[in-house]
């Protein structure tokens, strides 16, 4: 575990006491997230893990951490690999922020949907908007983009064009 610590007084070190612990949980459950886990300030916990085991470590931190929120997530271009960042919270407001990579050339990743229910439109939103193949959520909704928006066309991904296909709305000539 990495923790950021330059500028803290003398004496603080107890005040990373809750995420320290919830870190020792992750390590202890998942050994493939050792070493993978950084207290970046009070309350702000990243965590690197394998694409496999996000279902997984969601359920942990829902039903063995207590974690009862998927806050948002986040989905991000970074070259070869898509990144999704899933941002969960708890009562005591820390947030474990998961990130995991999918490379472009294989993007599947589970849903975490039947662990977080709300989170699909989430998923979908990454799915249309950057190409991520999210699986089990529903395929034919296209939220956020526009009716009639092209198969294929992914506006939040560094190599799309920008250039804005014609759509026609209903009742447009």
């Amino acid at each position: 575990m990495r923790r950021k610590t330059r500028g803290l007084r003398k004496g603080v070190e107890t005040m990373f006491e809750k995420e320290e612990s919830i870190v020792k949980s992750l390590t202890e459950r998942f050994k493939s997230l050792e070493g993978k886990c950084e207290i970046t300030r009070a309350r702000r916990i990243f965590v690197s893990a394998p694409r496999e085991e996000i279902t997984a470590i969601a359920d942990f931190l829902k039903n063995g951490l207590k974690f009862g929120w998927l806050c948002t997530i986040t989905g991000l271009d970074a070259g070869d690999d898509y990144q999704l960042i899933y941002h969960i919270a708890n009562d005591d407001g820390i947030i474990v922020n998961v990130r995991i990579n999918a490379p472009k050339s294989d993007p599947a990743v589970e849903t975490v949907s039947g662990v977080y229910e709300g989170c699909a439109l989430y998923e979908i939103e990454i799915r249309n908007l950057l190409g991520a193949d999210i699986r089990g959520v529903p395929e034919d909704i296209r939220y956020p983009l526009p009716d009639g928006w092209p198969e294929g066309e992914h506006p939040l991904r560094k190599d799309w064009k920008g250039e804005l296909p014609e759509i026609k709305q209903e009742g447009e000539c």
